[in-house]
C-alpha cells in the first residue's frame, strides 16, 4: 500500500474491523449501529437504538514485531527490488455497547468478547485490498490496561460504562520498492588495458648522495661522484 492512497491506514483498518465484527458476532446492520466516534455525553444522548462504539484512543509502535533489514523481490523486468522492512503499529480501540437495557448491553459486549477470543488475526476476506493480507493483521484483547476506566471516562466527560480494549496489529507499508544495481559477474580487458597493466614504469633517478671533505680548517660539502666518473680532489696543498 502506498502512503499516497486516497484512504489512510486508519480508515482502512476501521473498515476491516467493521466487516469482521458484523459477520463474526454478528451485528446486523438493520438492527445494530456501529460507530467510531468519541463516546462523550453529547454522542451518548443521541443514541436511539442498540449501538457498538469502537473508539480509537491510542496508536503506538510494536517493538516486538517490528523488523530491521531489507525486504527483497523480483521486479517485472527480472531485476531485484529492495526496501526497508515495514514498521508495525498497535491500534487500541475501546469497545463499549449502548442500549436502553443493561442486559442488552452486556449481551452485545459478551458476544464481541467471544468473537475476539476466537481469532488471532483478521480473516483476509474482511481486509481491504490496500492492506497486507495472509494473516498480517493481528486482532485480540489488549494484554495490558494503560489507562484506568475512571480516568478515561473522565477525559471524555461521560459516565462510567463497562467495555473492553481491542488491539489490532498492523504492518504499515510506507517505503517504496527501489531497483538495486546489477551485480558484476564478468570483467572485459581490452588490449589497451593490458598494455597499461604490463608497460614498464619509467625508472626514477636516485637522489644524489652528499659527501663532506675537510680542507684545512674548512669543511666542504659536495655530491659524491658517479662510479664511472674520475675522482677529483678539490683540496688545496698547504
Amino acid at each position: 500500500m502506498s502512503s499516497l492512497q486516497s484512504r489512510n491506514v486508519i480508515q482502512l483498518v476501521d473498515q476491516a474491523i467493521e466487516r469482521f465484527l458484523r459477520q463474526c458476532v454478528p451485528l446486523p446492520e438493520a438492527t445494530i449501529e456501529l460507530s467510531f466516534e468519541a463516546p462523550d455525553k453529547a454522542w451518548g444522548a443521541a443514541v436511539t437504538r442498540p449501538t457498538v462504539n469502537l473508539f480509537l484512543w491510542q496508536v503506538k509502535r510494536n517493538a516486538a514485531r517490528s523488523q530491521t533489514g531489507l525486504q527483497q523481490r523480483e521486479g517485472a523486468d527480472g531485476g531485484i527490488q529492495r526496501k526497508p522492512a515495514s514498521p508495525v503499529v498497535d491500534m487500541h480501540y475501546l469497545v463499549t455497547t449502548w442500549a436502553s437495557e443493561l442486559d442488552d448491553e452486556h449481551l452485545l459486549l459478551g458476544s464481541i468478547l467471544t468473537c475476539l477470543l476466537s481469532y488471532s488475526t483478521l480473516p483476509d476476506e474482511h481486509v481491504p485490498d490496500e492492506l497486507p493480507r495472509d494473516g498480517a493483521l493481528g486482532v485480540g484483547l489488549a494484554s495490558d490496561g494503560l489507562r484506568s476506566p475512571g480516568e478515561f471516562w473522565s477525559a471524555l466527560g461521560g459516565r462510567l460504562k463497562p467495555g473492553l480494549e481491542m488491539e489490532v496489529t498492523v504492518p504499515i507499508d510506507v517505503y517504496a520498492w527501489a531497483m538495486t544495481p546489477a551485480a558484476v559477474d564478468s570483467l572485459i580487458l581490452t588490449s589497451e588495458t593490458m598494455l597499461q597493466r604490463t608497460r614498464p614504469r619509467p625508472a626514477v633517478p636516485a637522489a644524489p648522495r652528499l659527501t663532506r671533505r675537510r680542507t684545512g680548517t674548512s669543511t666542504v660539502v659536495g655530491r659524491k661522484p658517479a662510479p664511472d666518473a674520475p675522482a677529483t680532489d678539490s683540496s688545496e696543498d698547504g
